[in-house]
């Protein structure tokens, strides 16, 4: 799977855990919960009546506030967060979460009737769990996606994983980061991330 499409797969699945923050995850079964209400609540906003930007800007907000865009922009070039001064560390992740809000939140308007079914949800490693589905395509390209989801710094429950058809969001994403940070360092990557944000 190219990663631009691995990349257009994964946005539905992002957006629809936009739109729920509720309940702490506690167990796999409630954590089987989260998920279906997040597919529900998501599908509400996209269906809407709102306008474009009203849906944007909407989604832009919640996906904010539920998925843990700090660890994830941490994960993704790793070791070279030590060795990045504070301007750098901060200018990089201004534009990380640009980067992610312009990657994927303006993609809903690829919704096409596309429904989530839950298959099953397991505890991971510890205060994490793995809740595994389907993407159900009118068009019949179903896809396999498992979201983890665990307790936050600030301690409520957020997304920190997307894996879609076996491939992990943030590996890839630390994957493609890692051959710009080596070759070029961190300013070259703050500078790719503002011109794709």
């Amino acid at each position: 799977m190219s990663r631009l499409l691995f990349r257009h797969l994964i946005v539905f699945l992002f957006i629809a855990f936009t739109a729920y923050c509720g309940d702490a995850v506690a167990s796999p079964e409630e954590a089987q919960q989260f998920v279906e209400k997040v597919s529900k609540s998501a599908l509400d906003v996209i269906t809407s009546n709102a306008n474009t930007a009203q849906k944007e800007k909407k989604l832009s907000d919640l996906f904010l506030t539920s998925v843990d865009t700090k660890w994830i922009a941490k994960f993704a070039i790793g070791k070279y967060w030590n060795d990045a001064t504070e301007a750098q560390r901060a200018k990089y992740m201004e534009m990380h979460k640009k980067f992610l809000l312009s990657g994927y939140v303006p993609k809903f308007r690829e919704y096409n009737n596309q429904q989530i079914k839950i298959l099953k949800s397991s505890a991971a490693e510890d205060g994490e769990y793995l809740v595994e589905t389907r993407i159900i395509s009118a068009d019949g390209a179903d896809v396999s996606v498992s979201y983890k989801v665990r307790k936050s710094d600030g301690g409520k429950y957020m997304v920190f994983d997307v894996i879609a058809e076996g491939v992990s969001l943030i590996t890839t994403e630390r994957a493609d980061f890692a051959s710009i940070l080596s070759r070029d360092g961190i300013d070259a990557l703050i500078e790719k991330l503002g011109q794709k944000s």
